[in-house]
């Protein structure tokens, strides 16, 4: 879920957002995007919104089934935690930064954000501050960051949570 978000869909809402990009002029959900006139119903953001969710609700199963697996090592439960927590923090960064007001809009970032999903569950939330949000990212990052091997082979490294807690401090 996690490489079909970011395989440029991602990418393209983010630049239609900006200031240095054309109107589009041959795709109704780009040019929706482009004019701010969408909502997560619209077909690229829907699955941009769906597809963070899906990851989300994934990393928390993990997180929450431990009790289900026999002879796991506390070393590979760390990793995995840190390895589902990195995915849960990417996918709360790229929904806040896309369907949120952006960190600073207000000055205790009380605005409101996206729905925060820390347990595997499907009941509705409201969503929660951007604050809140953002300080739920940083926890995992500093999760990740601390649990993960430098060397992790296709997985998230360390410097790699360590790269978006950078990345957020700059926002």
């Amino acid at each position: 879920v996690l490489g079909n978000l970011y395989d440029g869909r991602v990418q393209i809402v983010n630049e239609l957002r900006g200031d240095n990009l054309a109107e589009p002029d041959n795709n109704n959900d780009y040019k929706a995007v482009y004019n701010r006139e969408t909502t997560f119903f619209t077909g690229i953001n829907g699955g941009i919104y769906t597809d963070f969710y899906y990851a989300i609700y994934r990393s928390n199963v993990v997180l929450g089934s431990f009790d289900l697996v026999d002879n796991l090592s506390s070393e590979d439960k760390n990793r995995i935690s840190a390895e589902a927590r990195f995915v849960r923090a990417v996918c709360h960064l790229g929904a806040v930064k896309i369907f949120a007001q952006p960190y600073g809009f207000t000055s205790d970032n009380s605005h409101l954000g996206i729905p925060l999903r820390l347990e595997a569950s499907q009941d509705p939330l409201t969503r929660a501050t951007v604050g809140d949000v953002y300080s739920a990212i940083i926890d995992d990052f500093s999760f990740a960051a601390e649990n993960l091997p430098e060397i992790n082979g296709p997985y998230a490294t360390s410097d790699a949570a360590k790269a978006y807690l950078a990345h957020i401090h700059f926002l």
